[in-house]
Order: C-alpha cells, then sequence, then structure tokens
C-alpha cells in the first residue's frame, strides 16, 4: 500500500539511508567548463524554445 501525502514524513524527518542519489551527482562524474563554441551552439539550438520566454521578460 502507497502512502497518502499525509502519512508521509518530511524529507527532514526521514532517514538518511532512504536519501537516494544518482551516481553522476555523486562526485564520480568529471566536470568541466563549456567552452565558448558550445555555448553558442547550445544557445543557438534552443533559441527558438527560448525566445517567448525572453520576449515576456522584455516587456516586464
Amino acid at each position: 500500500m502507497c502512502p497518502t501525502m499525509t502519512e508521509q514524513k518530511p524529507i527532514s524527518q526521514r532517514p538518511s539511508a532512504a536519501v537516494r542519489t544518482p551516481a553522476e551527482y555523486s562526485g564520480t562524474v568529471d566536470h568541466r567548463a563549456a567552452t565558448m563554441d558550445e555555448v553558442m551552439v547550445y544557445l543557438r539550438e534552443t533559441q527558438a524554445e527560448v525566445q517567448p520566454v525572453l520576449d515576456y521578460l522584455r516587456d516586464k
């Protein structure tokens, strides 16, 4: 039986063993800074998706 929202304890009161952390967040993956070329490619690829948000924010 799945507990309802009212029966669940807040995360701060759960035992630490209940916290699951994916490997990519546990420090086992090396990180690196993106190059300017990688950033520019990403911005071009996502411009159509984010442009409505930018237009909305510009009007504020």
